[in-house]
């Protein structure tokens, strides 16, 4: 029994054995070919890897030859134009001279020829002055100089402008912005796009038509420019802010365009953050949407804690200006280096640490542009001096009525 029991126990080791190398030799092939496995997908995964790197390079090569191009386009485009611009203005006035000449006036029938190419050659100038504009806007060489001003008194200087035009067609022009409305902007930048809406908007009208400019009851810097002619076609309408597509059609009375000018609209306001849209339908009129940021006037008043500094406070709140006021010169340099924008400083030279307050905001390439106003109780003249030495030009001297103060305001936000 002991033998046989000891032979069973022989064969179950060698079968265990057996068992054991075999499943070992399993592991060990699965082991390989799951190692081998991971080192292909390693070695695909650095394929796709190195071809998509290889093809990001590539891109990146296109992108900047792209780029070099246009920009090459661009700047041949702007130099041809700004060297046929003053030829053609010369040519122009030379011309306007021959008409004006009345010791030898020229014929009926010569001055209507005379009188064709002059229009022809100014709607050239036009065009040329257009695509140096867009030139300089999309090189960013044109850089809005953003200021608070009055609405109503652009609109009605761009509307003067175009009054001859309108009452040739008789088309009625209506500025209804409210004299109140203050926005912030560049008024130069802003009449252009205005005058380029306002000229559209009568080219297009007919007899008895109205054309009117109005602020948004809930945004006063969102500016509507409404007419009552033709409209633009939903084809147009898709392409007219494009500016490479010229969208040109003759007006109502044959005037033609350049096909430049919403294009350039839209530089503009893009630059200054803002939209322009239109919304028209094909023979019941158009209206031009122009939203720009909302923008209240903030300023940054550093003066000594009492009556006077509580004054220019007051003042400034009751003329709907964002007071920050500090007199610590470190809490108040703080102030200034916040993600706010500011558009005034007043700072009062007798107080601790006004000048150095000054020299450090004149550095500051955030605030280096915007208005100063200094105040100063010094009758000697020193503080003067120093004024000029840190850069202010406006400097007043202590005390100050609330009318003078009213009117510095007044002058830096109407």
């Amino acid at each position: 029994m002991l033998i046989i029991k000891s032979e069973r126990n022989m064969r179950e080791s060698e079968l265990r054995l057996v068992a054991s190398d075999y499943f070992s030799n399993v592991k060990a092939s699965l082991l390989r070919e799951t190692i081998q496995s991971l080192i292909n997908g390693q070695n695909e995964m650095k394929k796709e890897v190195e071809a998509h790197k290889k093809a990001r390079e590539e891109l990146f090569i296109e992108k900047n030859r792209a780029e070099s191009a246009t920009h090459l386009k661009d700047k041949f485009v702007s130099l041809v134009a700004h060297d046929l611009r003053s030829p053609f203005t010369s040519i122009l006035g030379i011309l306007a001279m021959v008409l004006k000449d009345k010791s030898e006036p020229v014929s009926g029938k010569h001055r209507q020829m005379i009188e064709r190419v002059l229009n022809s050659g100014e709607s050239l100038v036009k065009i040329i002055e257009n695509i140096l504009d867009v030139s300089k806007l999309q090189s960013g060489e044109i850089v809005p100089q953003r200021m608070f001003f009055i609405l109503n008194e652009i609109v009605g200087n761009v509307l003067e402008k175009h009054l001859p035009m309108a009452e040739e067609k008789g088309v009625t022009i209506m500025n209804d912005v409210p004299v109140t409305n203050r926005i912030y902007a560049d008024p130069d930048l802003l009449a252009e796009v205005l005058s380029n809406l306002i000229n559209n908007a009568i080219k297009f009208s007919n007899e008895g038509c109205v054309v009117r400019i109005f602020s948004s009851a809930e945004n006063a810097s969102t500016i509507i420019v409404s007419d009552t002619g033709i409209g633009i076609s939903d084809e147009q309408k898709s392409k007219i802010f494009n500016s490479e597509i010229r969208v040109t059609s003759k007006g109502t009375a044959g005037e033609i365009g350049t096909g430049l000018g919403l294009s350039f609209c839209k530089d503009i306001i893009k630059a200054h953050k803002g939209e322009i849209n239109v919304e028209s339908v094909e023979g019941s009129g158009t209206i031009f949407f122009i939203e720009l940021p909302e923008v209240v006037p903030r300023a940054i008043l550093y003066s000594q804690r009492g009556e006077l500094g509580e004054l220019y406070e007051k003042l400034m709140v009751e003329h709907g200006i964002l007071v920050e006021e500090s007199d610590n010169l470190q809490h108040a340099l703080e102030i200034s280096l916040t993600d706010e924008e500011f558009h005034l400083a007043i700072i009062d030279a007798d107080t601790k640490g006004g000048f150095d307050f000054v020299r450090r905001l004149k550095i500051s390439p955030k605030f280096a542009d915007n208005p100063i106003i200094l105040l100063s109780s010094d009758e000697s003249g020193d503080a003067i001096e120093e004024a000029r030495a840190c850069g202010i030009r406006t400097f007043v001297k202590k005390p100050m009525s609330k009318e003078e103060f009213r009117a510095k305001i007044r002058k830096i936000f109407p």
